[in-house]
């Protein structure tokens, strides 16, 4: 598995500029530098390889629902899920996802619209002009392939091959490799709720 490492002490990514959360940490500035640096690499990769994409469907206040409703027309699946990538829920409080065709259409509407790995902060505005779809994930024949969970800076790839993983290195400084397969999932043994 690659993973991003975003608790890297190195200059980029100075103490300073974290934000302390709730729910734990957040790298404002280089997450940022990594999101618009590196979606675009990430799309192509997972472009080359991958048939179908997800979506964590989030039923904010003001978020944005352009994409949302613009890919409508090509989910799969709509699941309703207490286990997700990095995602371990109770089932009085279960989580939406949508997995969706991947086709040329569907990729310029991701080009377009999605612009960040991680969810940039608006502080004291929840929502406000974010996207109700977060969470981005690929799947090659119903395995996870790279994960992410938008929120949370986490963002994970399970290589199907060397070219894959070589790629995908090469994208950010950060993204570093273990051998963890505890967050892997298979569309074919997702239970639903």
């Amino acid at each position: 598995m690659i993973y991003f490492d975003s608790f890297d002490e190195s200059e980029e990514c100075n103490q300073q500029n974290i934000i302390e959360l709730p729910s734990g940490y957040y790298l404002e500035d280089y997450c940022d530098k990594f999101n618009k640096n590196a979606i675009n690499d990430i799309l192509n990769l997972c472009f080359d390889y991958c048939d179908c994409f997800s979506f964590s469907i989030y039923a904010v206040p003001k978020c944005d629902v352009t994409l949302q409703e613009a890919l409508e027309p090509y989910v799969k699946q709509k699941l309703t899920v207490t286990r997700w990538f990095c995602y371990h829920l109770f089932k009085n409080y279960p989580l939406d996802v949508c997995t969706y065709e991947l086709n040329d259409n569907t990729k310029k509407l991701l080009k377009e619209h999605y612009k960040y790995v991680f969810l940039p902060l608006h502080p004291g505005k929840p929502g406000y002009g974010l996207p109700s779809v977060e969470d981005l994930c690929f799947f090659k024949n119903d395995k996870l392939i790279f994960g992410t969970v938008s929120h949370e800076s986490i963002c994970q790839a399970y290589p199907p091959d060397e070219e894959f993983a070589k790629r995908f290195l090469e994208i950010d400084s950060h993204l570093k490799y273990m051998d963890d397969d505890d967050e892997q999932i298979d569309l074919n043994n997702i239970e639903t709720v």
